[in-house]
Parts: C-alpha cells; sequence; structure tokens
C-alpha cells in the first residue's frame, strides 16, 4: 500500500496520464481489498472473542 501510495506521488507517473490512471486504479483496488479484510478481520476477532469469554 505504502508503494501505491508512493506510486501516486512520482512525478514521472504522475506527469503521465495512462501511469497515473493505472496507478490511482491499483490504489482503489488496494484500498477497497483492504477495507474487506478489515472487516473481515473485526468480525473474526468479535467472533474469538465470544469464544474466549
Amino acid at each position: 500500500m505504502a508503494q501505491l501510495e508512493k506510486d501516486l506521488g512520482d512525478p514521472q507517473i504522475y506527469s503521465d496520464r495512462n501511469r497515473f490512471l493505472k496507478a490511482e486504479q491499483d490504489y482503489a483496488a488496494a484500498t477497497k481489498e483492504n477495507q474487506r479484510l478489515e472487516k473481515d478481520y473485526e468480525a473474526i476477532f468479535t467472533k474469538l472473542m465470544e469464544l474466549e469469554g
């Protein structure tokens, strides 16, 4: 994720419309996947706490 953020600020990528759009799409996809994984983690963690309790 950090590399994707870095790419978005890279002048070489930023100055090339196609490369920038690709980097932006990759970042959006990674963000969406990260959000999905966080929801899964929260659900699993909650279930774990219920089972331990």
